[in-house]
């Protein structure tokens, strides 16, 4: 994993990549709508472009490192928009799937830097800050979230209200691309257009990893 995320970060290896995940069984999009993407391209479509410095990266900036705060951003937002009715078992869950000691233990083989910590904090594009030792306070922090708008009346948010926002959500770095992914599985298997395939996972043997 870690060598193949190596090579994906090499920009003159993106145009093969594209080909490759825009086949029918991945994206199922063309080439040439993928790789604007990963270079950092972004045509908005009514005159705008803008070449962002910070394209995708697989590798670089220590994106893949698996960050049990990373884990537990993920699990607030499952609480944030109601597709959990309880406070998940945040440690327990995260631990299970986030394992940065296998990832160390091959980096290490490898001679890669990884990060000290296993959680921080992380002001978000939003200007909000995500502190992972209390995600229910940041779940429900916001305006709107699953028990409805905090300012005036209470509604609650269905499925179908949830989704349309859930792909556009603000994340952590590196976490994009699985946001984006993860809410497209989300869609489609709602919509009964497809399967969720399941996830990755970095708890994979340190073998697998390498």
């Amino acid at each position: 994993m870690l060598e193949a995320s190596q090579w994906n970060d090499k920009l003159e290896n993106r145009p093969r990549m594209a080909e490759v995940v825009g086949q029918p069984q991945y994206v199922n999009a063309a080439k040439e709508i993928i790789l604007g993407r990963m270079l950092g391209d972004y045509d908005y479509g009514d005159g705008r472009k803008e070449k962002d410095k910070y394209y995708m990266t697989f590798f670089d900036r220590q994106t893949n490192f698996p960050l049990k705060s990373h884990g537990v951003w993920w699990l607030s937002q499952f609480r944030r928009w109601g597709m959990v009715k309880e406070a998940p078992d945040y440690k327990g869950l995260v631990d299970r799937v986030h394992r940065p000691d296998i990832f160390r233990e091959v980096a290490k083989d490898m001679g890669i830097e990884t990060p000290r910590e296993d959680m921080k904090k992380e002001t978000l594009f939003d200007g909000v800050t995500f502190d992972p030792a209390d995600p229910e306070k940041y779940a429900k922090s916001f305006a709107v979230h699953s028990d409805g708008v905090t300012m005036g009346s209470k509604i609650r948010l269905t499925p179908q209200m949830i989704l349309p926002v859930f792909g556009a959500v603000v994340c952590p770095a590196g976490l994009g691309a699985r946001q984006h992914d993860a809410s497209r599985r989300i869609s489609r298997r709602r919509s009964g257009r497809g399967r969720n395939r399941g996830g990755t996972s970095s708890s994979r043997s340190s073998r697998t990893a390498r």
